[in-house]
């Protein structure tokens, strides 16, 4: 579940090497964010659940952030500020080589 990925994101984004301790706070703060964000999904909507399963648990900081983009596909007009969180993420992480 998101919960979960969430979760891992955050462990992985603990433990990650090679980020400057700005990069670490920023990317710390759009995750909280992100999670505050989430907090107020419903966990169902007229196409059905907002809440999708990952196929397999992310392996890195990247696969993380890949599989919340995933468990996320197809919300960006519901869910517009979730969607630009996620991306802001993504690419803070590309910009930093991860």
């Amino acid at each position: 579940m998101i919960e979960e990925t969430i979760a891992s994101l955050e462990s992985r984004l603990h433990h990650a090497h090679g980020l400057s301790d700005e990069q670490r706070r920023e990317l710390e703060t759009l995750v909280a964010t992100l999670k505050t964000e989430l907090s107020t999904l419903p966990h169902a909507g007229p196409t059905g659940t907002v809440v999708k399963r990952a196929n397999h648990p992310p392996q890195s900081l990247r696969q993380s952030v890949d599989a919340l983009s995933t468990l996320l596909s197809g919300q960006e007009v519901q869910h517009p500020r979730i969607t630009e969180l996620v991306n802001s993420i993504s690419l803070l992480l590309s910009n930093t080589g991860i």
